[in-house]
Formats: C-alpha cells, structure tokens, sequence
C-alpha cells in the first residue's frame, strides 16, 4: 500500500483516476482489456436503452463499432 497516503482522510481526497492508474501499474494490460469490456458493455446498453442505434453505411458502421465513443445527448 506504498501508493497510498498512510491517513484514510487523505485517501478519500483521491481523485478516482489515480485509483485506476495504481491498478493498472500493478496488474497491467489485463486490468486495462477490463476495462475497454466494461466501457463497451456500457456504452451498447446506453445505445440500445436509450435507442441511440443509427443505420450508416457498413464500412462506417464498423469503424463506430471498435470506437469507444458514444454520445451524451
């Protein structure tokens, strides 16, 4: 626990990206592919919850697909 302040005060001041940076300095890019899976599932729940789907050309669709990105609106 070197990577954390020793008063639990301090530790809750933390943003929480330092959090995620500590663990991924110490598990790696499994941590990382986690992460992306969990982003995804989110963002295609958003999408299909919200009906946020769009029809687009296939070419285009599949560089929307392998993009992390979706809209806040």
């Amino acid at each position: 626990m070197r990577c954390f302040p020793s008063e639990e005060k301090e530790i809750n001041k933390l943003p929480r990206a330092y959090f995620g940076n500590v663990i991924y300095t110490r598990v790696g890019d499994e941590f990382k592919i986690w992460v992306n899976e969990r982003i995804r599932a989110r963002n295609a729940k958003l999408a299909e919850d919200q009906n946020m789907m769009i029809h687009m050309d296939p070419e285009i669709a599949n560089i929307f697909r392998n993009s992390n990105s979706i809209s806040g609106k």
